[in-house]
């Protein structure tokens, strides 16, 4: 078992296994998706779109941008939207879902950050990083995949959550006031987001406790 550990934490070969994964789902991604609205989409994408183009003042394009789709306000997802029009001149809906997917590389990254920060050695963080792409570059959900509004929402949510965890965790006053702002932006993208700020207070709470 140890020579096992050994021969996967080199790193050629532990970058192999890493990425085989995520090669395999963009394979699948890239066959399988389309340039098609699903349902929820048509009030937050080409409905909100429309609203805010012909909006005649600047308050009437702030509540186009907040305006609630049901329980919750979808800030992010829409500001994605509106980024893509203004440099593109129109709506691609299979751009944005590959936007939203890419969330997942964001959220690889992080937890790859958070275990070099714990002080391991490359080729340790390489083989501890081994079950991630297995979970996340998954093509199990396949709402989560290929629909645009829902990757731009709940993946885009944990995402946006653990940055904000890796900001406060940075501790210093550019750091947190980045993490103001993106527990704004979570807020304002999903109900879900709520639930940050009294997690984020906890932490810095425990961090309180267990600094010297």
């Amino acid at each position: 078992m140890t020579r096992l550990c050994r021969l996967l934490a080199f790193p050629p070969l532990a970058l192999a296994l890493l990425f085989l994964p995520v090669a395999v789902f963009l394979v699948y991604f890239f066959a399988l998706r389309y340039n098609i609205p699903w349902f929820d989409e048509y009030e937050n994408i080409p409905y909100f779109l429309n609203r805010f183009l012909n909006a005649h003042s600047f308050s009437e394009h702030i509540a186009a941008l907040v305006r609630p789709n049901n329980e919750h306000r979808v800030v992010y997802a829409r500001l994605v939207v509106l980024g893509q029009y203004f440099l593109t001149g129109g709506l691609n809906f299979a751009n944005l879902m590959l936007w939203g997917n890419m969330a997942l590389g964001l959220i690889f990254f992080l937890l790859y950050r958070a275990l070099r920060r714990q002080g391991g050695l490359p080729g340790q963080v390489l083989l501890g990083m081994l079950p991630v792409p297995l979970v996340l570059f998954t093509a199990q959900n396949y709402l989560l995949t290929f629909t645009a509004i829902y990757t731009l929402q709940y993946l885009a949510i944990i995402a946006l959550v653990m940055l904000t965890f890796f900001m406060l965790a940075a501790d210093r006053p550019l750091s947190f006031g980045l993490a103001l702002g993106l527990c704004l932006l979570s807020t304002f993208s999903t109900g879900n987001g709520l639930l940050l700020w009294p997690a984020g207070v906890g932490m810095l709470v425990a961090r309180l406790d267990t600094s010297p």
